[in-house]
């Protein structure tokens, strides 16, 4: 529901009147280089490094109108310095200046013109000077990110028209000592402002604080006037307390949630009594004098109605005794009414089924930010807060005096009040003690133990102690990285983080023992916490070293793939891959996948080998493949190493027999002829190559084989291709 409210509310003030036409917005361009010049009876600076524009001298700034524009309207200006000295901020000077994001205004301002930053949309923080009198209508109109609290000094008699219209950040508003007028919608539309201080305001104007949505907690109790709609549409205002003689005009508190209305005075106006029921809501309690407007209001338009008297029934002063907290006890919860007041109010006897109220009293943990339970104990330290609910007896009423609250204490100091109603029923009352004393049993010996480095172990992240009255809160090693292992040749200090116990605190000269071994100390100066630092000896390494490394691999052989495959007799050691390569212009070219070796070309095997956790490789590491010395490049981390051998070329193809060259001569003549005969015949031949033999290719060796090579020797033409090539 708020958030249809706020971009209804938002949408209706774009659209409203205003006194700056948003047609005439300055248009503030960006623009280089320095620049100066005057404005009335002061100088202006821009500094185009930072995007500063100071204004400086004696006086007032001049005024400026939509026809008549600052002559710094072209520079993107980021930060104001109004510097001593200047008395007037001239009307219109900044408006729709909207990059500005910081403002320093000298307490040398007495007053702001019309409009003078209205929408400057990046500022985000306002403090107005000290002497500052007058505030111009508009002057901080759509404002909307100046936040926190905005203070009014006291010289300041009237908040103008829509003087801080639209500043939707605000959340709090203090008006100064001399601050009696608020015009004409000088606060609407902040929508979340939730506090108004103001010690002497008389008249709010008309939508003076409409749309102020967040708004929770005013004292108006000065006001006179209300005007019409002044405080509309404020969703979460709880208590409005109100002067003597106050005239609240038509809707007033028109669409506000708030729970109760007080008129002191039996001479209220209530405009409304004869407008209508829209100004206060229909669940407001209306608090008033019998026979009052306020009676008559209530009456009228069915308004819960409660009556102020006079008489000595009202309870004036509340006095309550509790058991004080004490560090290391249990609360108490019962508290006592003294006999003075036993006849006007108890204690309001109920409790929570959790604890955290019991016989109407609650005990509130302010360090810790809980409510506590009877179990528990005080802490040394922590301050607490006790709640008591109230409850009049017959006869008697809880009422808001002109200050706000009945006077209370608690065991004689001053408490604070909060009431559900108005009238009667179940105020609460509250104090808030300061943190407790804390008494503490010295601690001066720390021991502590854990599991100390090892070789490629992981390191402890526990630690254990001895020592009662501490405890251990974390361990962090020194030269280790996150996820790392402990490494040989390293030394590495472990610090165990200790905080004390509940009443312990460890003493500035405490000392400390990690496995029975002296350790470093470093004491918080509170003393409830410390660390304890130890720095082991360096581990040696336990690997065995790997001087040798023996491979053997299938040698490369013309027209086949290569076996990625090797093996090694070597202890400690492990294969983790083989590449061969092909020598190319003396550089090495990784073979494909499925190619084969070529008769003539160079290749080089590299076997990737790994060292098991037991050994190391020597940095001196020798290797051989099939026996011969081979290169070696071990890793950085002696884990593992590269074995490459190059093997010398491929010998080239010999040529193929010729068909007829059965003794393998490389001519075919009548001795192969011949060798066929004797071949046929079963004799014995030093060479027979028989493909070369079957001249007519019928599979079998016979004597027309011989026949044709004679033929072929005789010049004979013939059908067959003696002295070609095999196939």
């Amino acid at each position: 529901m708020k958030k249809i409210i706020c971009i209804i509310l938002t949408v209706l003030m774009l659209v409203s009147v205003s006194g700056i036409s948003v047609s005439a917005a300055q248009k503030w361009i960006a623009a280089t280089g320095d620049d100066s010049g005057t404005t009335g009876d002061c100088t202006w600076k821009y500094i185009s490094s930072d995007k500063t524009m100071r204004i400086s001298g004696h006086g007032a700034m001049a005024d400026y109108s939509e026809k008549s524009q600052p002559p710094f309207l072209m520079y993107d200006i980021e930060t104001i310095i109004i510097e001593d000295g200047v008395t007037h901020i001239g009307d219109r000077s900044f408006a729709y200046a909207t990059s500005l994001k910081q403002l320093s205004i000298a307490d040398s301002v007495k007053s702001i013109g019309v409009s003078a930053f209205a929408f400057c949309t990046g500022l985000r923080s306002l403090t107005l000077p000290k002497n500052l009198e007058t505030i111009g209508e508009e002057a901080f109109f759509g404002c909307d990110r100046i936040g926190g609290e905005l203070v009014i000094p006291d010289n300041v008699e009237e908040i103008s028209k829509q003087a801080f219209r639209a500043c939707k950040s605000l959340k709090k508003l203090t008006l100064g000592e001399k601050t009696e007028f608020v015009d004409e919608a000088a606060f609407m539309d902040c929508f979340l402002l939730e506090k108004i201080d103001c010690k002497n305001l008389m008249t709010i104007s008309d939508y003076g604080f409409k749309n102020c949505l967040e708004m929770q907690e005013v004292n108006i109790s000065s006001v006179q006037v209300i005007g019409k709609e002044a405080f509309a549409n404020n969703l979460v205002l709880s208590i409005v307390e109100t002067s003597p003689d106050l005239f609240l005009a038509m809707g007033a508190f028109k669409n506000s949630q708030i729970q109760a209305i007080v008129f002191f005075s039996r001479m209220c106006v209530l405009e409304n009594d004869t407008f209508g029921a829209d100004s206060i809501p229909e669940k407001t309690i209306i608090v008033g004098y019998k026979g009052s407007s306020a009676e008559r209001y209530a009456t009228k338009y069915n308004r819960e109605f409660y009556e102020m008297t006079d008489n000595d029934t009202v309870i004036k002063k509340v006095e309550l005794n509790v058991t004080d907290p004490v560090a290391g006890k249990k609360p108490s919860y019962e508290a006592t009414v003294p006999s003075a007041y036993a006849n006007q109010y108890q204690i309001d006897d109920f409790s929570f089924e959790d604890g955290t109220w019991t016989h109407g009293i609650a005990w509130y943990d302010t360090t810790e930010g809980r409510r506590i339970t009877p179990d528990e104990t005080f802490k040394g330290g922590h301050a607490y807060e006790v709640c008591a609910y109230l409850t009049p007896k017959q006869g008697y009423r809880f009422y808001f005096s002109q200050t706000g609250t009945a006077g209370g204490t608690i065991n004689g100091r001053t408490a604070k009040f909060e009431y559900n109603k108005p009238d009667t029923r179940n105020p609460m009352i509250f104090y808030d003690y300061d943190a407790l004393e804390v008494t503490y049993t010295d601690l001066s010996e720390l021991n502590l133990s854990l599991t100390p480095p090892a070789f490629h172990a992981a390191p402890a992240t526990e630690a254990q102690t001895t020592t009662e009255g501490i405890t251990v809160s974390g361990v962090s090693w020194s030269g280790l990285s996150e996820g790392g292992t402990f490494d040989a040749d390293t030394a590495y200090t472990a610090t165990v983080s200790v905080a004390a116990e509940e009443g312990y605190r460890i003493t500035a000269d405490a000392t400390a023992e990690i496995n029975d071994a002296n350790a470093v100390v470093k004491v918080a100066e509170d003393g409830l916490t410390a660390t304890v630092s130890y720095t082991f000896a360096p581990l040696e390494d336990p690997r065995q070293a790997i001087g040798s490394i023996a491979l053997t691999v299938t040698a490369p052989a013309s027209d086949e793939t290569p076996i990625d495959r090797a093996q090694t007799d070597t202890d400690g050691v492990r294969i983790d891959g083989v590449k061969w390569s092909v020598i190319e212009n003396d550089t090495p070219v990784q073979m494909e996948q499925g190619a084969v070796f070529e008769a003539g070309k160079v290749y080089a095997v590299t076997v990737t080998v790994s060292a098991d956790d037991d050994h190391i490789i020597s940095e001196t590491l020798t290797a051989s493949v099939n026996g011969e010395s081979a290169s070696v490049v071990p890793d950085e981390d002696l884990a593992t190493c590269t074995v490459t051998y190059t093997f010398p070329a491929l010998p080239d193809k010999t040529p193929g027999a010729l068909l007829g060259d059965v003794d393998g001569d490389g001519v075919v003549n009548i001795f192969d002829a011949s060798a066929i005969q004797k071949h046929i015949a079963s004799m014995p031949l030093p060479s027979f190559n028989d493909q070369a033999a079957d001249v007519d290719g019928d599979g079998v060796i016979t004597i027309f084989d011989a026949s044709l090579i004679q033929k072929y020797v005789a010049g004979t033409p013939i059908a067959y291709p003696i002295n070609q090539p095999l196939t």
